[in-house]
């Protein structure tokens, strides 16, 4: 997939932003979906952004938030569009190679879908391109949602419309759906048997108010197709497009943070790490290894240095199979002065707490049976 920083079709003209504001975990988790891979490749081009992607500093926090993601750069250094600063590109994928044996199998753990309706963005275009490049509703609303999900350190993965099933639902205990004012009927009587089994659903704005392809994107003369969805006591609707909100404000998130957090009612990673922290959960069953990345996205970039995360600690859900077990915990990370990782005692068979130390960009915790 083709990706910047800055202007961009799906976007808008700012853009998503450079760290330490910008985060690009979204992007990458939709194309994986679209991928036939476990992995993506990212052609991370540095338009608008020339001067700060010649940073190593910038452009290996920006490689490990794709490791973080199972995503790899492209480089082509023949290419002035691509950060070529070939120091921080080789020591990247040296550092790739080394976990590569570690990692093996890996698949991420997730039990919240962010929904992504392409006929919705497909509603907002035009023959000269979108009706408003710079407030694209659900496509914002996605981004907006992802972005404040993944800095709450909740697991998410996005479910496309194609993929809205019963099977996938299964794996999820909360969906979101960003102002998909293209929802399709069929899919609300999905939605009604997974409410049914327990599931919780959070909609927001002008969803279902417009028929799909088929219907021309017309006004739906039915009424909204979700309305029946409204009253079910697993449903929380937000008239606002909370997503959009947030994705725009590029300044002062911090106090828009809290209003996602309250909707999800304790859902995610339970951690001290602050939001400038990406924690993301990987699991290889066969290999019996349960995994935490921890990536930090705290950079100055006036100085170009980064500020390290900190001691922290997180406490996650012991899966099944790893319950009942002895642990042996470790870590992997590309700094010199390598974190120290110990597994506390556990407050319950069901749960793992970890304490790490500060990292620099990014370290990879490794907990398995012996």
């Amino acid at each position: 997939t083709e990706f910047s920083m800055g202007w961009r079709l799906a976007a808008g003209a700012v853009g998503f932003k450079s760290p330490p504001v910008g985060r690009f975990a979204p992007m990458y988790k939709l194309a994986r979906e679209h991928a036939r891979s476990r992995f993506v490749n990212v052609w991370l081009y540095n338009d608008h952004y020339e001067e700060e992607l010649s940073h190593p500093e910038l452009c290996k926090l920006v490689y490990y938030e794709m490791l973080a993601t199972h995503a790899f750069p492209k480089f082509d250094p023949k290419n002035p569009r691509f950060s070529n600063n070939k120091k921080a590109n080789a020591e990247f994928f040296e550092f790739a190679a080394q976990v590569a044996p570690i990692y093996g199998a890996r698949v991420p753990v997730a039990d919240v879908g962010i929904y992504y309706s392409s006929s919705s963005v497909l509603r907002q275009l035009t023959p000269r391109g979108f009706v408003n490049h710079d407030a694209q509703p659900h496509q914002f609303g996605f981004w907006g949602w992802a972005t404040a999900l993944g800095e709450l350190h909740v697991q998410y993965r996005a479910v496309p419309e194609w993929k809205l099933t019963p099977e996938t639902l299964d794996t999820l205990s909360l969906l979101v759906i960003p102002n998909a004012d293209v929802f399709d009927p069929a899919d609300v009587a999905v939605l009604n048997t997974w409410l049914s089994g327990g599931g919780r659903l959070i909609i927001t704005g002008e969803t279902g108010k417009y028929l799909g392809e088929s219907g021309n994107f017309a006004l739906n003369s039915n009424g909204r197709s979700i309305a029946a969805l409204l009253d079910h006591p697993h449903v929380q609707y937000q008239a606002e497009n909370t997503g959009m909100e947030y994705y725009l404000a590029y300044s002062g998130r911090a106090s828009l943070l809290p209003q996602f957090s309250d909707a999800l009612d304790g859902v995610g990673v339970s951690s001290t790490a602050s939001s400038r922290t990406g924690i993301t959960l990987y699991a290889d069953e066969a290999e019996g290894r349960l995994f935490i990345d921890v990536n930090n996205f705290d950079i100055d970039l006036e100085a170009y240095t980064m500020n390290h995360t900190g001691p922290m600690e997180i406490q996650v859900a012991c899966p099944p199979w790893l319950q009942g077990a002895t642990h042996k915990i470790s870590v992997v990370s590309p700094q010199a002065d390598m974190p120290e990782v110990e597994l506390l005692s556990p407050q319950s068979g069901t749960t793992l707490q970890i304490k790490l130390g500060s990292v620099e960009y990014y370290a990879g915790i490794v907990i398995e049976k012996i």
